[in-house]
């Protein structure tokens, strides 16, 4: 009976400690973009954040792979998230 009891309380204690994970994931995530923009030949990473009301530290926190050397035509960027976007 004893280890049926600690058997079921680490059970419950593995799932709890899953919905945390999960729960975490959802609300910490960074892919919650609300408005993207499309690259386009001759942007700079200045251009592309002022155009949307963001600095350029702003723009590389939603976007943390951008590499503000080699923009990639057509590639989309995030511009707005819930705590960037401009009311």
């Amino acid at each position: 009976m004893l280890n049926a009891t600690i058997y079921y309380s680490g059970l419950v204690v593995i799932v709890v400690i899953i919905f945390i994970i999960i729960w975490a994931l959802g609300v910490f995530s960074s892919n919650t973009c609300d408005k993207k923009y499309t690259i386009k030949a001759g942007d700079t990473c200045y251009n592309i954040a002022t155009a949307n009301g963001l600095s350029v530290d702003n723009l590389k926190t939603l976007n943390p792979k951008i590499n503000c050397d080699s923009l990639q035509t057509g590639q989309d960027l995030c511009v707005c998230d819930k705590t960037l976007c401009q009311s």
